[in-house]
């Protein structure tokens, strides 16, 4: 994987949104500490991005966010998992079990990829839930609301 080259943020209803990339693919992304988005890198691969990530909240969820070039680092397992959740579509969910399921590992494993996930919304980890609820999101209790939060915009969980 090519050194990062540029990191880029842009301010989203759920807070300033960063994102980095080697030139080719997006490598990392997730919520910028505090407000501020500071980063402003205006390279072609930065403007599709920030242009998907606007679209995705501001033009009711189009599908732009399914076309970016993505290379998450991580295990094979990781990768195979994350593989699988970029194909949930825009608006539908799918439990921890069907994914297990899907590839023939245990719920728990999947929840611990998605916890692992290293691009946030472009792996839509969010469209995963429990069998009887919303699960987990990105390892932490008090993030379940902004999941809630993009499930709801996304509409398909009330």
């Amino acid at each position: 994987m090519a050194d990062i080259l540029f990191q880029n943020s842009v301010k989203t209803p759920i807070g300033a949104f960063f994102f980095s990339h080697d030139g080719s693919s997006v490598v990392e992304a997730g919520l910028c500490s505090g407000d501020k988005a500071d980063f402003l890198h205006k390279d072609p691969l930065s403007q599709t991005v920030e242009k998907a990530i606007q679209s995705y909240f501001y033009e009711y969820c189009s599908g732009a966010l399914q076309c970016l070039p993505l290379r998450p680092k991580g295990t094979l397992f990781q990768q195979k998992v994350w593989q699988a959740l970029c194909e949930i579509p825009t608006g539908q969910v799918r439990t921890y079990g069907d994914l297990a399921k899907i590839l023939q590992t245990a719920p728990r494993a999947i929840g611990q990829a998605c916890r692992s996930n290293p691009i946030m919304l472009l792996i839509p980890c969010h469209r995963v839930v429990a069998q009887n609820g919303l699960g987990g999101f990105m390892g932490k209790s008090e993030r379940i609301s902004l999941k809630e939060s993009l499930l709801h915009h996304e509409r398909c969980f009330t």
